[in-house]
């Protein structure tokens, strides 16, 4: 957030729209996001195994996680989670997850993080 809030703030001052595809925009919940999200994390997509082996990693790494040392991490993770989640399901960004042009590029990014964490957690485990 500090570093969009000058942007967020400049756009604003400017009269200058937050979304570039701002014409048309429809804010809200759309109802149909949460099973778009779920079959695509779980059954379409070159990624669904990843999302398997998250949720069984964290099961089995849970009493590492709860760790004082990893919460910063941890909240990070599930901010990044539930922020896609809103850009994805609250605004016009929805057709992107429709045709999944961008929700798979940011997916990968979000995963590329974990994938580091885990990898650390697991490193510090075996020493």
């Amino acid at each position: 957030m500090a570093f969009i809030l000058p942007h967020m703030i400049f756009r604003w001052i400017y009269n200058l729209p937050f979304n570039p595809i701002e014409t048309g925009a429809k804010y809200g919940f759309h109802t149909d996001s949460l099973n778009l999200f779920f079959t695509y994390f779980t059954q379409w997509g070159s990624y669904n195994i990843f999302w398997y082996a998250f949720l069984i990693v964290t099961i089995f790494l849970f009493r590492d996680l709860m760790k004082e040392k990893y919460r910063g991490i941890i909240l990070s993770i599930g901010s990044l989670i539930f922020a896609v989640f809103l850009v994805f399901s609250f605004t016009n960004n929805y057709q992107f997850l429709l045709d999944q042009t961008t929700i798979n590029r940011t997916l990968i990014v979000i995963m590329m993080s974990i994938l580091y964490f885990y990898a650390r957690l697991a490193h510090d485990r075996l020493k």
